[in-house]
């Protein structure tokens, strides 16, 4: 028996420390992860939630929710809540499982929400679910959002079977915290790590930080960070592709309009603030005659494309891909205003 104990100790002492560390992991991401709530999650019912507005890191850096729900209220004299879940490296099927979490989890607080979707250029991102589910560094973004049906889908439209089984081991290692948010976990901790070294090094920061850059929805705002996303955005200008537009019916922005009507709400495109590089990205993805074609397709389907009289030029983006902080309130108060002039002449406030 006295052979034995030194392999259990060895055995049980890691086990302990990972019990301990993925006891710790839960109660300091749940803090930290402010997104979608994970499928699953027990039913609240909270306040009422009138506006959501969902998207990209572009959505985070230029949309401020208190400042549009406090607009809406001044329109409507009385009370509202406004929620971003704008993200980095975000794709649509996650905010579409987010927001069925997100409704199951509080539906009646959810009743008669309008979601607000991001139209890059005048066109929203017009993925399918064919198209990728994630990106592989922020995995951690999908897998606590799916069910097991989901599962089911996702073979539906991606039948390569390496595909499969990267998603299905992802899926298995869903209930641990560390395991599932290991690329999250890695990015904070180099995000915190130098939070305190500009907290002791007050210059460092002052020289290496562009603080009119909201880090809300993962903007990176660091020096080495904006360079970056700088770059990759001169050459995503030179190298993009045409490529054909699907069907608007095709599309994941359909799955989740079906489920913000089923819900009493309804869904609102609105062009989002571009630099002239970023926006002669998007519009030479796919030729004019295939975006009229879709935006004809959203014309027949009654969704509202708006257009904010906001204007801008490049000195507001200083990575050249989102908007500076300084001038995010005052976007989403344009935003606020041209929702209200459209909604006029809607029946539904």
């Amino acid at each position: 028996m006295k052979r034995f104990l030194p392999v259990a100790q060895w055995i049980a002492i890691p086990l302990l420390v990972f019990a301990w560390a993925e006891y710790s992991a839960k109660g300091w991401l749940e803090k930290q992860t402010d997104w979608y709530p994970a499928y699953g999650q027990p039913g609240t019912e909270g306040k009422q939630v009138n506006y959501i507005f969902i998207g990209s890191s572009r959505v985070g850096a230029a949309i401020d929710a208190k400042t549009f729900a406090k607009a809406m209220e001044e329109h409507l004299n009385r009370s509202c809540q406004a929620l971003n879940f704008g993200r980095g490296f975000s794709k649509p099927v996650q905010h579409l499982l987010g927001l069925r979490n997100l409704f199951t989890m509080q539906p009646g607080a959810s009743r008669g929400v309008t979601v607000f979707v991001e139209a890059p250029a005048g066109l929203p991102v017009y993925d399918t679910f064919a198209d990728d589910w994630y990106f592989p560094q922020a995995t951690h973004m999908l897998v606590s959002r799916l069910a097991s049906e989901d599962l089911t889908m996702y073979r539906k439209h991606h039948p390569n079977w390496s595909q499969q089984a990267t998603l299905l081991r992802l899926y298995a290692c869903r209930p641990s915290y560390l395991m599932r948010n290991r690329n999250y976990i890695r990015r904070l901790v180099f995000r915190r790590s130098r939070q305190k070294l500009d907290v002791l090094f007050p210059a460092r920061a002052a020289n290496i930080l562009e603080h009119d850059l909201d880090q809300a929805g993962g903007v990176r705002n660091d020096a080495a960070g904006v360079k970056i996303v700088r770059e990759q955005i001169k050459v995503e200008v030179d190298s993009v592709e045409k490529k054909t537009i699907p069907p608007l019916e095709k599309t994941v922005l359909m799955e989740i309009r079906s489920l913000v009507e089923s819900v009493g709400g309804r869904v609102v495109l609105y062009d989002i603030p571009l630099s002239d590089i970023k926006r002669a990205a998007f519009t030479g993805m796919a030729s004019e005659a295939d975006r009229t074609r879709f935006r004809n397709g959203l014309a027949a389907e009654g969704i509202p494309v708006l257009r904010p009289k906001f204007s801008h030029d490049d000195s507001d983006f200083p990575d050249l891909s989102h908007l500076r902080k300084s001038r995010k309130k005052e976007f989403t108060r344009h935003l606020a205003d041209a929702y209200w002039t459209w909604n006029k002449t809607q029946a539904q406030p």
